[in-house]
């Protein structure tokens, strides 16, 4: 990593390839001493949301205050926006209630950028009812409208919505799209430090795709873009990142200083989803080095939090750690419960009919474009029509003055033979042209229907996969108690033998019930 202030450096990033070995801090601190000291942020956790949330709370009464004596004109149409978002996470309902009162008076008074920002905060309030489809057709229309009235602020925001939607539904490829058109906008357009988070958030992308040399890029841009607006302190989203990308680079050391420096900042600005990522990346690394209590600790404060604030995502990725993790203990009851655990979120997350109506709003969104543009071509050739259409009047108009010109009579009449051949030849073309185009656009919409079938029956596939992992990881346990069973029937312990049975009776049955379950998956479908 380069550039980075001395005090965020913590000495010579470890070997590629080391993550085996057990490492040592490079501050010399004990494994007890990390965890008091992560014990004593918790500790003071509480305190902070309250006073947070006490200087927070004044400011939706000075927004009320500015409401009550607003005229019916654009200034209260960005007032009950913003007061939206004020309520957005802790009151949806009134949130809803307001960004559509101000979305109603933005269409009265043909606002249109006041339109593009409350159907996007709209967006965001059905984001904080779990609605992903709804958020997604709301942004859509936003950037439509920015799109089409050239808001570089207002398009480059809900860049970013869509973005941050995608890649919470895995789809990390549109994910990245999306962040990438944005920051292009941003790279022209710059505000504040949204660059810096932009950059973060390609970084991310680029890593999850397991493209680390392009996650370095865009971090190392991140970091002179901290430099800039923060100095030497820099934010904890940040130093997550930098500890994700050297764990998965197998630079353990240095992802532990990162990740470990990045939780003050998360809790202090309440950034719950990046601390479960920083308590789970500290438990991979304790993992590693073999040290399973404090690996479980951290991996419990992860789900203990995500459970707390309703992090899904987080639920289901410390859930997953955990049950993995017991199962390499050979504790099958701690991890039956965190995989019972992991298929309940996944199945609340990405249900067969989520992903259906997910994929299907994305599907027409994609036809309507694709009929967009068909429709302004079609515009355009009948343009190239219309204007050669013109071009024969004009040539007819001048052979009736030639045909009336004594003088040149036959010359005239020559000249108007050759050029209606001319335009008879430029018609033909421009029919087959059209026609042509008419074929391809055809091909296109075609094409566009399989590619996202193809979408929907891979989600479907995924879906159906969850229970057959299950029976699979039953299977592999009942394998290991039929062989114990054995051992203790040659033993002449016939009682232990009993036990052992009825365990495999008992894991039977949840196999024979995670079977029926993708039968009824299958019917379903």
């Amino acid at each position: 990593m380069k550039n980075l202030p001395a005090n965020n450096s913590g000495g010579a990033p470890a070997n590629r390839g080391n993550r085996n070995s057990r490492f040592k801090y490079c501050d010399n601190q004990t494994n007890n001493e990390v965890i008091g000291f992560d014990m004593k942020i918790l500790l003071i956790f509480p305190l902070i949301i309250c006073i947070t949330i006490t200087s927070s709370s004044q400011r939706p009464d000075s927004l009320l205050h500015l409401l009550e004596n607003a005229k019916e004109d654009t200034d209260k149409v960005k007032l009950l926006g913003l007061l939206s978002q004020e309520y957005c996470l802790y009151n949806p309902d009134t949130a809803m209630l307001l960004v559509q009162e101000g979305l109603d008076l933005a269409v009265k008074n043909n606002f249109a950028k006041g339109e593009a920002r409350l159907l996007s905060y709209m967006g965001d309030v059905y984001l904080s009812y779990g609605n992903y489809t709804k958020d997604l057709e709301a942004q859509l229309k936003s950037l439509e409208i920015c799109e089409k009235i050239k808001a570089p602020e207002e398009t480059g925001n809900t860049l970013h919505a869509i973005a941050l939607l995608y890649s919470d539904q895995q789809e990390i490829r549109l994910s990245l799209s999306y962040y990438l058109k944005e920051n292009e906008i941003l790279k022209n357009y710059p505000s504040g430090d949204g660059l810096l988070w932009n950059q973060l958030n390609i970084a991310k992308a680029y890593r999850i795709l397991n493209r680390l040399d392009s996650s370095q890029f865009y971090l190392d841009q991140a970091i002179e873009s901290a430099k800039n607006f923060y100095g030497d302190h820099f934010p904890g989203d940040l130093l997550n990142t930098l500890g994700e990308l050297y764990y998965y680079r197998g630079q353990d050391e240095q992802a532990f200083i990162f990740y470990r420096q990045s939780i003050p900042d998360l809790i202090n600005k309440q950034s719950y989803r990046q601390i479960c990522e920083s308590y789970l990346g500290l438990a991979k690394l304790f993992k590693n080095a073999g040290e399973t209590d404090s690996c479980v600790y951290y991996a419990k404060q992860s789900l203990k939090i995500a459970q707390q604030r309703e992090l899904l995502f987080s639920q289901l990725s410390s859930a997953s750690f955990l049950a993995t993790l017991y199962k390499s203990l050979h504790n099958i009851d701690s991890a039956f419960l965190y995989q019972e655990l992991n298929t309940n979120v996944h199945d609340s997350l990405f249900s067969v009919n989520k992903v259906k109506e997910f994929q299907n709003i994305r599907f027409s969104r994609q036809i309507e474009q694709r009929e967009i543009q068909a429709v302004k071509a079609a515009y355009q050739s009948r343009i190239k029509i219309y204007v050669l259409g013109g071009v024969l009047l004009t040539f007819l108009l001048l052979a009736i003055i030639l045909f009336r010109s004594n003088q040149h009579k036959q010359k005239a009449n020559f000249l108007l033979n050759k050029q209606k051949l001319e335009i008879d030849s430029q018609k033909s073309k421009v029919e087959k042209a059209y026609r042509e185009l008419q074929s391809t656009q055809a091909q296109l919409i075609q094409s566009e229907k399989m590619a996202s079938l193809g979408e929907l029956t891979a989600g479907i596939a995924h879906e159906i996969q969850n229970p057959l992992n299950f029976v699979n990881n039953f299977s592999e346990v009942n394998k290991e108690l039929l062989v114990e069973m054995k051992e203790q029937i040659d033993k002449g312990n016939s009682e232990e033998a009993k036990v052992l049975a009825n365990d495999i009776i008992d894991n039977e049955e949840k196999i024979n019930q995670h079977g029926q379950r993708a039968d009824a998956i299958v019917k379903g479908m």
